[in-house]
């Protein structure tokens, strides 16, 4: 533990760019087609909704593979550019951190500006599931969300995991042709 390595300068930098994306895909994936996110609400708003078409979960898939591909490459580019000029310190353990705390970056901002501001505070009207307006207001408070933020977790450790082991191998390719030239 004496050796961690933390580049906070890094990961607000990242955090805010990858944080500013991830709000994007949510809000135009709420625009273009809410339903997408049903399956994170409570049973009782799920139950309310019914049946869900066919073609949503195409739209649910392109959702869900964006968001893992920027909860991938962000933490990746990041460890990356902080370790490649510092390969000694690139171990598994800094990597895992560094890109851990990128990700729950991100997850703090969702919490507070996705889910708390804009959805349960300003309550635009694309982010409501017609019919079910009323049971969503009941069940997803901020409560549900900072428990969902908690529940999160062990998929940030397990996103950081694969970016980080990404960069290692990387970082290590990257400094053996460094020294061989």
């Amino acid at each position: 533990m004496k050796n961690t390595f933390i580049a906070w300068q890094s990961i607000l930098n990242y955090g805010l760019v990858l944080s500013i994306l991830f709000t994007a895909v949510v809000l135009i994936s709420y625009i273009v087609e809410p339903l997408v996110w049903a399956a994170d609400f409570p049973e009782e708003v799920q139950q309310q909704i019914g049946e869900i078409s066919p073609d949503v979960f195409p739209k649910a898939l392109v959702v869900m593979f964006t968001i893992l591909g920027l909860m991938i490459v962000f933490p990746f580019l990041m460890t990356c550019s902080i370790f490649r000029d510092q390969p000694n310190r690139a171990s598994f353990w800094n990597l895992l951190l560094n890109a851990f705390l990128l990700l729950n970056f991100m997850n703090l901002f969702d919490v507070i500006v996705v889910d708390i501001l804009i959805f349960n505070i300003i309550q635009p009207d694309f982010m409501w599931i017609k019919g079910a307006e009323d049971y969503i207001r009941e069940h997803v408070t901020p409560t549900f969300h900072f428990i969902a933020f908690f529940k999160g977790q062990p998929y940030m450790l397990t996103t950081s995991a694969i970016a980080a082991g990404i960069s290692k191998v990387i970082v290590n390719r990257s400094f053996k042709k460094t020294t061989q030239v």
